[in-house]
């Protein structure tokens, strides 16, 4: 069961690296051509959008980064090495520390409560050295 949890985790960190990459493109845009993308989307005239938008985009290498942290601690964790829960712990710090400093602590409950659940969740599932051995 741990190994599919697992599988979705790796997922997910890819994506979140697919995210910290979309993010680095749009580092790249003027705000007008974000805007002009925004409308295209059907998000005319949202300010608190282009906001959000506008404050990611400056922490794209720090996306990358911890969702590379989170990769390898996963990669680690699935060979039963005890330091891959402690990297993915660390990476999810990282990444919930981003996106309060991106958005503001009120914007950002929903991912803090996401990634405490995940860390408790391998934390409390994660085998024991006697366990991974057998």
């Amino acid at each position: 069961m741990i190994k599919i949890l697992y599988i979705f985790s790796i997922v997910g960190a890819a994506v979140g690296l697919l995210y910290g990459y979309s993010l680095l493109t749009i580092s790249g845009m003027s705000t007008g051509e974000i805007q002009n993308a925004l409308s295209v989307a059907g998000f005319a005239n949202d300010d608190i959008m282009l906001g959000q938008i506008m404050s990611l985009s400056r922490m794209w290498l720090w996306f990358i980064v911890f969702n590379l942290v989170e990769l390898v601690g996963l990669i680690l964790m699935m060979r039963t090495n005890r330091i891959g829960l402690h990297l993915y712990a660390a990476s999810q710090l990282g990444l919930t520390a981003v996106i309060i400093i991106a958005l503001g602590l009120s914007n950002s409950t929903v991912s803090i409560i996401w990634n405490l659940l995940w860390v408790v969740v391998y934390f409390r599932f994660f085998p024991a050295k006697e366990e991974a051995q057998e």
